[in-house]
């Protein structure tokens, strides 16, 4: 008779970390023999560095698409707000800095995290290959200078960053009088709101810690 799971998941908790301080305790963990014929560990994980450094890549661009729509999309309502709409509802201009500036924010800080990722898995591959292809993605053409495509955009990100946080304080100076409290709650809300989202991706958008909880159950099929 099949046993039961019960209701309560298992719960296993790593609580002392590998660190990895040297080559050959790298080695270890990918080792070149498995005892048959087919691919070895080594191999097998050269393989999947390749497949998810490439992955990495076009999730790269794709999330920078997406961050760029939004943000040209943001500009073109700022602008827009500075015509006509702005006498009906003045705060309508801050409002739209407050956003431009939190996705110019998550955009440059998608930006680093992506890169972070790219180059883990490049450095997985700068190590697991020479037993199998030779030194290929470690040999490069020399040039006098060189310049990184993801390095350049994460700058530009935080330029356009800078751009929207000028203008805030440009709004801020031109329309509002903290000492004699010529400030709307509209504008309170939105500021606020900003510096809670600015808290959360420093914080709860941090990733890569060291030590993570495995949480699994078995789910019972009747």
């Amino acid at each position: 008779m099949k046993e039961k799971t019960t209701d309560q998941p298992r719960k296993v908790i790593h609580t002392n970390p590998q660190a990895i301080t040297s080559i050959d305790e790298y080695d270890e963990l990918f080792p070149f023999s498995n005892g048959d014929n087919s691919k070895t560990v080594r191999e097998k994980a050269l393989e999947r560095a390749w497949h998810v450094r490439d992955f990495e890549i076009e999730m790269y661009w794709k999330r920078a698409t997406y961050f760029l729509v939004f943000i040209a999309s943001i500009f073109v309502a700022y602008f827009s707000s500075l015509g006509e709409i702005s006498n009906d509802f003045p705060q309508l201009q801050f409002i739209v800095s407050c956003m431009g500036f939190v996705f110019s924010i998550a955009w440059f800080l998608v930006n680093i995290g992506s890169k972070n990722w790219q180059e883990n898995w490049e450095g997985h591959i700068d190590r697991l290959e020479d037993n199998f292809i030779g030194p290929l993605y470690k040999t490069v053409r020399k040039h006098n200078v060189n310049f990184s495509v993801s390095k350049i955009n994460i700058i530009i990100s935080a330029f356009v960053a800078a751009i929207w946080l000028l203008i805030l304080v440009h709004y801020l100076i031109a329309n509002i009088n903290f000492c004699n409290g010529n400030i709307a709650w509209i504008e309170i809300s939105a500021l606020s709101i900003s510096l809670i989202i600015l808290v959360a991706f420093f914080s709860y958008g941090i990733s890569g810690s060291t030590t993570k909880k495995l949480d699994l159950y078995i789910r019972e099929i009747k």
